[in-house]
């Protein structure tokens, strides 16, 4: 629901809506973040935000659409791909600002997809997050080298992945 972060349920049983601020009077997640780090107090805005553009790499639709719809109530455009290859062909039309990516896929996985990305200059600065059910530190390492940035493990949190992103996208 829009502008509810979630709900709590009191001691006596009662359940209390934890409210949204930012979301409810329509300020951007990157807006609020920079409202927060000043202690409240908003500084001008000078130019119009741009939102977020994202890529999501999965190979599972729910997990797409669910990831998707995250990123769309936080008011980001998202494209999605079920593989490396798709991935790649949706980065030749258009660049996003960060790339989601599972590792495990069908055609070009998530390894592959990075050791390509690595070789092409114009796709360099694009920061990757990978995202996976493998939560030992050897798929971990493996990315990291690979270039990715982040590594979230599934299921996430979605309040330490939305900061992650924003993190990396500064």
């Amino acid at each position: 629901v829009k502008g509810i972060a979630g709900v709590t349920i009191m001691g006596d049983g009662s359940v209390v809506p934890i409210l949204n601020i930012p979301e409810l009077i329509g300020m951007d997640t990157r807006e609020a973040a920079r409202v927060y780090d000043k202690g409240g107090i908003p500084e001008p805005v000078t130019e119009s935000i741009k939102p977020l553009s994202i890529m999501v790499v999965d190979d599972s639709a729910s997990i797409r659409k669910a990831v998707s719809r995250l990123f769309v109530q936080q008011g980001w455009e998202v494209k999605t791909a079920k593989d490396g290859i798709e991935a790649f062909e949706l980065l030749a039309k258009e660049k996003p600002d960060l790339i989601v990516l599972d590792i495990e896929m069908p055609r070009m996985n998530g390894y592959e997809f990075l050791k390509i990305k690595k070789k092409k200059h114009e796709y360099r600065h694009i920061p990757v997050v990978m995202l996976t059910s493998r939560a030992t530190a050897k798929h971990r390492d493996k990315a990291i080298a690979l270039g990715a940035r982040g590594f979230v493990f599934k299921p996430f949190k979605n309040e330490e992945f939305i900061e992650l992103i924003l993190e990396l996208t500064r």
